[in-house]
């Protein structure tokens, strides 16, 4: 549920100093897997569940954002103390990363 609010605070360009937040970008199998699991648990339809891991394959397979910057992720989450230490970490927005 952070990592869902922490991109749309992203996307809405606000500076939330709440608290701690995860961010996954879904590289690891173990995020990936425990995100699957979560969409299914609240709902959402099985054919909706395979498109959204696809997708996220798809985007996985050429190179990301540059994250010299985000501490080490565990567990496939990469921990933040705010969401400004977050947006910070990062070298653009998000949805400016180049993909093939």
């Amino acid at each position: 549920m952070r990592l869902l609010l922490a991109l749309a605070a992203m996307q809405l360009g606000l500076q939330l100093q709440a608290g701690p937040v995860r961010i996954s970008l879904l590289t690891d199998s173990y995020a990936l897997q425990d995100t699957l699991d979560l969409l299914k648990e609240s709902g959402c339809p099985a054919e909706s569940v395979a498109a959204f891991r696809l997708a996220v394959e798809r985007y996985n397979s050429t190179p990301g954002p540059d994250l010299r910057k985000f501490p080490r992720a565990r567990g496939g989450f990469h921990g933040f103390e705010s969401l400004t230490q977050l947006l910070t970490a990062l070298p653009h927005k998000l949805y400016e990363t180049r993909h093939a």
